[in-house]
């Protein structure tokens, strides 16, 4: 089977925040770092993110690995879907490796964008474009599921223990 630095020319690690994303373009063959920039997480910022790929990578072919799809890298992940370019999760790296890199966010979104590298194609975990979901009732509980309070009150779900824990929803308008 194929692995990803078979099949793309550059991989982009994006190491996301609430506030910035780090972006580092990586050749596929070889793993060099060819550019870095980092973005704030507004919908501005992350149009110029997306302007910011394309114009790095042209046509070529090009996997992007964002940490944290489902949470803060979502909005990226939306816009570059869109582009057109591929997205997935990166590959899980033991803590061992993570200690001995550093730690800042452009060495992270350099390692995010090397973690797949040498990964089957056919295990990446992608991220699919997510079909419009309305802003309230997106969430469906299993029946009979609804702590006492009921869904009027504000999102509630049961914990672990069975007493209902608060779960904040914020959106931003």
């Amino acid at each position: 089977m194929p692995i990803v630095a078979d099949q793309y020319e550059f991989v982009i690690g994006v190491d996301t925040h609430a506030a910035t994303h780090s972006l580092s373009v990586v050749t596929a063959a070889t793993g060099a770092v060819v550019d870095q920039s980092m973005f704030p997480t507004n919908p501005s910022g992350l149009e110029r993110a997306v302007t910011w790929i394309s114009r790095r990578v042209g046509e070529h072919a090009t996997l992007v690995v964002i940490e944290g799809v489902g949470s803060y890298g979502a909005g990226l992940a939306e816009r570059v879907l869109g582009s057109g370019l591929a997205v997935v999760e990166p590959a899980a790296m033991p803590a061992a490796h993570r200690r001995r890199i550093g730690k800042t966010d452009s060495l992270d979104a350099v390692r995010i964008a090397r973690s797949v590298l040498a990964v089957d194609i056919s295990r990446l975990r992608c991220r699919a474009p997510r079909v419009p979901a309305p802003l309230f009732g997106s969430w469906s509980w299993p029946e009979n599921k609804w702590p006492a309070s009921g869904p009027e009150q504000s999102m509630r779900s049961p914990s672990r223990s069975g007493s209902p824990t608060s779960v904040s929803m914020r959106a931003k308008l």
